[in-house]
């Protein structure tokens, strides 16, 4: 069974080794554990995302599957459990504000729009009023 779960403390250990494993371990990416979710099966991690917190302001930091298991509709279960977390948790708009070209045309693809400053930003109803884009 696959699950959507907000990462806890005991999960650090497994989730450092994924950050190496796949090769996305950034400096400081122990401060974002709190905002982190993953995606497992049995004790196997398969993907990860986190957001922060600036301003006020709500980012996604990250979104990222396992090679394998994408196209599956993974990542964008993982985008929804976190933006749905977020909503109820009182927040509106969400941000993207990394330079990464991958994330940043696959929130694009799901109706994240160019911010005026810069990145992109969903309003989070607007993002649940649209049908699931499925793989």
């Amino acid at each position: 069974m696959i699950k959507f779960l907000k990462m806890k403390e005991k999960d650090i250990g497994d989730v450092l080794c994924f950050l190496k494993d796949n090769d996305i371990y950034k400096k400081d990416i122990e401060k974002q554990f709190p905002f982190t979710f993953i995606i497992k099966r049995e004790e196997s991690i398969l993907g990860l995302g986190s957001f922060s917190f600036i301003n006020n302001k709500a980012i996604i930091k990250n979104i990222f599957v396992k090679e394998n298991y994408r196209k599956m509709g993974l990542g964008e279960s993982l985008l929804r459990t976190i933006l749905y977390f977020l909503y109820i948790s009182g927040t509106k708009i969400v941000y993207y504000l990394e330079d990464d070209t991958n994330i940043y045309n696959y929130l694009s693809k799901f109706g994240f729009s160019k911010s005026d400053v810069n990145g992109l930003y969903i309003d989070i109803e607007k993002f649940f009023s649209q049908p699931c884009r499925g793989k």
